[in-house]
């Protein structure tokens, strides 16, 4: 009996265990969630801008990497044995437009990157609305983003050494032409006093000419130009290119499969041909187009063949491959035969029409956009970079604040006045804006406006900023470390990866960045973890799969 109770007791004992094993689990998974909830709750303002700035990040580097697929590979690919696309990107024509590099000088300014069959006051349409859109607009917004960090930066510098009035209002009070502010810049900078970094200045200088030609490189990198089809001219008229046959093989003894002397052999049937070899060499029983023949097989000769699988890998007699040259390719229309060389020197890409009216295609160049989305991540990686090196340093000090329009103009008037001299005032104010600017560059040197603060400069190298952004690099290492492999896997993504996985490295950096973005705990970071990698890369794979599997295998009734 002793025996069965202390059974019981032990299987109670488990069981009691058992039970606590999945409070406690549970209760573990609740807090996780509910420190995860907490931060999306608290820190959603945030996060939102971060999730931005993230999703644009991702979204340079993934257009990047289909840019540098499209630069090192053949631009518009194989487009078909036929070959009955002669026309390449620029409008030029040519039997080959997959060996066009989108990189060639003639493409700068011609649209590559096209698409649509648009009528003009469409295409009219979407490039005035793209020209307002993107290049006022952006340029709106960058400047925007770039003058907020800049005023957040400057003022972490006003702290340890000063800057001229010129600078100070240039950069919180910037109401004139940007040219003016960017030469002033230059003159202070260079000639007067600049700021802590000479890094930090050259961006400084960078982004305000990159803000100044913005809108006219968006401009200028979109276009629209009307859509041209493949003509090849016989006398006085042109033919379209679409209506040629290309010319593989010829069947020399045609009379044998109940054809003419010289038939020309479909595309559909190269399979037939390449099964028995060429010139009729194999005495050998054969089937050609559903007809027993007994020996020899067809006396078949052959023009220019792209691939082993069409024959050109056959050998002669005399052990070389003869249908290798391009030169021998041949088409037919009609009762006429066309070779290279006159489809080369006859041939013309002209607007296709539809009804009699000319449609239109709008898109990019390739080589203006590619600058222009280098220079976009250059700046995007420039500002991040900046403003977290001035967000370290004003979390150290214990401030964030930065002087907006009217306290720009207090702090400016009281040390202009200052500086000037209080004796002076009523000269001062007499004085006109030509005197007065004389004035403060002739006797001011451009004058000098800075913030008290107890930090001298030692210290400020030593132990603010910058010591605070490697204790926080050195605390998220492998965060960084993951982001970045991340990165560089999306960025070959186009180079390794095809199909269903390629989104994988994208969904994975995105889950990344946001987990590191807001969660605050690692409590937090893994539920948050959890799902956004169940949502951005589990859940499309699964469905990239299923849609792949169904194309491939259709449901039957």
């Amino acid at each position: 009996m002793a025996l069965l109770r202390d059974k019981a007791q032990s299987n109670a004992d488990k069981l009691q265990n058992s039970r606590t094993e999945r409070t406690s689990c549970a209760a573990f998974l609740y807090v996780c969630h509910r420190q995860a909830h907490e931060d999306i709750r608290t820190r959603w303002r945030v996060a939102g801008v971060r999730c931005l700035v993230v999703l644009w990040l991702a979204g340079l580097c993934l257009s990047l990497a289909i840019l540098v697929q499209l630069s090192i590979t053949s631009g518009i690919g194989k487009l078909g044995y036929e070959r009955l696309v002669a026309c390449q990107p620029n409008g030029v024509f040519d039997l080959y437009p997959e060996n066009y590099r989108y990189w060639s000088r003639s493409g700068f300014f011609e649209i590559t990157l096209g698409f649509g069959k648009l009528s003009f006051t469409e295409a009219k349409v979407i490039d005035v609305i793209w020209d307002i859109g993107c290049g006022r607009g952006g340029q709106a917004i960058v400047a925007f983003i770039s003058w907020h960090v800049f005023a957040k930066y400057v003022t972490t510098s006003m702290e340890i050494a000063t800057i001229t009035f010129s600078t100070y209002r240039t950069v919180f009070l910037q109401n004139d032409s940007l040219i003016f502010g960017l030469s002033r810049l230059l003159r202070d900078f260079t000639r007067r006093q600049g700021l802590q970094s000479k890094l930090a200045m050259a961006f400084m200088i960078a982004t305000m000419i990159w803000i100044l030609i913005f809108p006219s490189f968006a401009s200028a990198m979109t276009g629209y130009s009307g859509n041209v089809k493949s003509y090849v001219q016989d006398d006085d008229k042109y033919i379209l290119f679409d209506n040629f046959r290309r010319i593989m093989y010829v069947v020399r003894d045609g009379w044998r499969i109940r054809q003419m002397g010289n038939y020309i052999v479909p595309y559909e049937s190269f399979s037939d041909v390449t099964s028995y070899g060429f010139n009729g060499l194999a005495n050998a029983s054969s089937s050609f187009l559903g007809i027993i023949l007994s020996p020899p097989v067809l006396n078949i000769s052959a023009y220019y063949l792209a691939h082993d699988d069409l024959g050109a890998g056959w050998l002669d007699p005399s052990q070389q491959q003869p249908f290798r040259n391009t030169s021998w390719s041949m088409w037919v229309h009609g009762n006429a035969t066309y070779n290279m060389k006159y489809i080369t020197e006859h041939g013309a890409c002209q607007p296709a029409e539809v009804r009699y009216n000319s449609t239109y295609r709008w898109g990019f160049s390739f080589v203006q956009l590619t600058i222009m989305t280098i220079l976009c991540t250059l700046w995007t990686i420039g500002i991040c970079i900046l403003w977290t090196h001035t967000h370290f340093i004003m979390k150290r000090r214990g401030h964030s604040d930065v002087a907006g329009e009217y306290e720009a103009i207090i702090e400016l008037a009281h040390a202009m006045g200052s500086q000037i001299g209080r004796a002076e005032s009523v000269e001062v104010l007499s004085l006109t804006e030509a005197g007065l600017r004389r004035r403060i560059r002739g006797q001011l040197d451009g004058g000098r406006i800075g913030y008290e603060y107890k930090c001298t400069a030692e210290e400020e190298m030593g132990a603010n900023g910058d010591a605070c952004l490697s204790r926080w690099i050195r605390k998220e290492i492998w965060w960084l470390v993951f982001i970045f492999l991340s990165t560089s896997v999306m960025f070959l993504i186009p180079l390794l990866m095809n199909g269903v996985l390629a989104w994988v490295p994208a969904g994975l950096l995105i889950t990344l960045l946001l987990t590191l973005c807001i969660g605050t705990t690692g409590r937090s970071r893994g539920v948050m973890f959890f799902w956004l990698f169940m949502f951005l890369c589990i859940l499309p794979l699964i469905v990239s799969l299923l849609v792949k599997f169904f194309k491939i295998r259709p449901l039957r009734d």
